[in-house]
């Protein structure tokens, strides 16, 4: 993401670094994930890619620390602290029973009824209760109560991790809508032994939306993804689209948001300063007409409340807004540890129909502070073309303690991204909050600059993608399309326009994720709906079938397509 824009001055004398290592299993698994969409796997055997220069951006000047980290020469290595807490691994069996709403938020006008959603699992690390298997068994009566009002009493739930739904109308529960969310709380029973587990959570049952908001986005309760108006219809959206220049670039040619629609890309994220108020007015306007959602960048004014008023209120009537974004690696320039949060709370005081987003750089600092109030986590590691243990901006070494070198605890391999997203995700699951927050990746496709001596090749930017999506990755928002760096964008073009194929196995909320054990890398998933555990068990065998059933005539066009693909350097670690 921004790492010109709002990371510290750096000088430009990067060293040489090793590429990042796609073995040839490893890309083969992230092909079968294309698989889904047969576009996309001829698309990737034919090899369409065009590549242009990136526009370089002065920094900023004035840090000595990013990620809590000191980076200049002679300065003291120190843990910079804010680590996140990892739950220790309980000696016992845990039971973590969780109930949560169908959507987020429920409004009134579009949702008579509504539903509770229920999960059991058998862990071994908070949050959750311990329980005794043998005693109090795997199958549990579950009941609940919004405001004190009860929901459910009947349905039965075990301990397979498997969802259940007990659907009411807001009418006979007799609950009215409001701007305050209600609370909700659950209880489940052993059928063996009578022992009581609860959870709490929250509702949003909101008013029909005033006319002065353009729309209502809301999250689907199973998948985490966002529902968005079609029509008469609310519909799953998979976001995927780039970080956009604004000055310079969109307010100089509205033909180019022609070009993103035409390429099959469904977002804009224009990034700001917006100095040209009346270019800004016309970008939003043809955004609007060509049906691009708008992810609204208020980076630089996010921690002046007046001024996240009053583009909140200016912005607001867009019938295209996806999702507001406040803070833009507010954990590597260590803003204020509250003040995501204050934006947000004011965001949904004026608002409240669509969710808040923002972006993380760290690895691991004050993770739970700055993502407090966001529904929407986005993780920015750029790992290409890096050196992982040597800061050549710096030529000082990296460290959990010490330095920069442009991916902050990274190795310079692909995984960076799926490690980063899955480490995330597993801490919205201890915080508690993996049912109303998700995690977006944002790929790297710039270089040539600072720690970055090259930029990704389409190849590379494509698996970028398609690994976050592996991991659990539900939206897609690479840094940076800008005046000079349109070849990124166009390069993965054909991925993009086979989005909506994948969305409905990606994003669709009867859809089962899961991912195979793939010797010698972790790349590959497979995607089932409505299934069983049972059933995903056989998913996932026959998918560790497939690689050896590839015929001839494929595995050929693989390996031409592999002969164009960077080789491992020695210093880095093959998969």
């Amino acid at each position: 993401m921004s790492f010109s824009t709002d990371k510290k001055e750096a000088e430009s004398n990067p060293r040489s670094a090793g590429r990042p290592s796609l073995g040839r299993r490893a890309v083969m698994t992230a092909i079968l994930f294309a698989l889904f969409a047969s576009a996309v796997f001829r698309w990737l055997l034919v090899g369409i890619w065009t590549r242009a220069p990136l526009e370089i951006v002065p920094g900023v000047a004035g840090q000595e620390k990013w990620c809590g980290k000191y980076y200049k020469p002679g300065l003291p290595a120190q843990p910079p602290g804010g680590n996140f807490p990892v739950p220790a691994i309980s000696s016992e069996p845990i039971l973590r029973f969780e109930c949560w709403p169908g959507l987020r938020p429920y409004v009134s006008d579009l949702d008579s009824a509504g539903s509770v959603l229920f999960s059991a699992s058998a862990v071994d690390r908070a949050p959750g209760t311990p329980y005794d298997p043998l005693k109090d068994g795997t199958i549990f009566h579950v009941s609940a109560q919004i405001d004190g009002k009860s929901v459910s009493s009947s349905l039965s739930l075990s301990t397979n991790g498997v969802i259940g739904e007990d659907k009411f109308t807001w009418s006979k529960l007799g609950i009215t809508p409001r701007k305050e969310a209600y609370n909700l709380t659950c209880t489940a029973t052993s059928v063996q032994s009578g022992k009581t587990f609860q959870h709490s959570s929250t509702v949003a049952y909101l008013p029909p939306k005033p006319d002065s908001i353009g729309n209502v986005v809301q999250t689907d309760g199973r998948s985490g993804a966002l529902l968005v108006p079609q029509g008469d219809k609310r519909v799953p959206l998979l976001p995927f689209g780039f970080y956009t220049g604004f000055g310079g670039y969109l307010d100089q040619n509205l033909t180019i948001l022609d070009e993103i629609k035409n390429e099959g890309y469904n977002l804009v994220h224009p990034v700001p300063t917006f100095d040209n108020a009346t270019a800004l007015e016309l970008v939003l306007d043809r955004m609007e007409e060509l049906g691009l959602w708008l992810v609204y960048d208020m980076r630089w004014a996010y921690k002046n409340l007046t001024t996240v008023r009053s583009e909140v209120e200016s912005v607001k009537k867009r019938k295209n807004i996806l999702t507001w974004y406040t803070a833009d690696e507010p954990d590597g320039q260590e803003d204020p540890l509250n003040a995501p949060e204050k934006a947000a709370a004011l965001i949904n005081e004026l608002d409240g129909y669509h969710p808040v987003a923002l972006v993380l750089n760290c690895q691991d600092y004050y993770f739970t502070e700055y993502t407090a109030g966001s529904q929407i986590i986005l993780q920015d590691p750029y790992p290409i073309g890096i050196n992982a243990t040597w800061s050549t901006v710096w030529d000082t070494p990296c460290t959990p303690e010490v330095g920069d070198c442009g991916c902050d605890n990274c190795q310079g391999r692909l995984e960076d991204i799926s490690d980063r997203l899955e480490q995330y995700r597993d801490r919205l699951v201890w915080q508690g909050r993996a049912r109303d927050a998700v995690v977006w990746s944002v790929p790297q496709a710039f270089g040539e600059e600072s720690y970055w001596p090259r930029k990704p090749t389409s190849h590379e930017l494509a698996l970028e993608m398609l690994l976050a999506i592996n991991h659990g990755g539900l939206g897609i928002m690479p840094w940076i399309d800008s005046a000079s760096n349109p070849g990124m964008r166009t390069g993965v073009s054909p991925l993009a326009k086979v989005v909506p194929a994948l969305t409905p196995y990606i994003a669709g909320g009867n859809s089962k994720i899961s991912r195979p054990i793939v010797t010698g890398a972790h790349r590959a998933s497979t995607v089932i709906l409505g299934a069983s555990n049972p059933e995903q068990l056989l998913e996932n065998l026959k998918a560790l079938e497939t690689l050896k059933n590839l015929t001839p005539e494929i595995r050929e066009k693989i390996n031409k397509l592999l002969d164009n693909t960077p080789t491992p350097e020695p210093n880095l670690r093959p998969l």
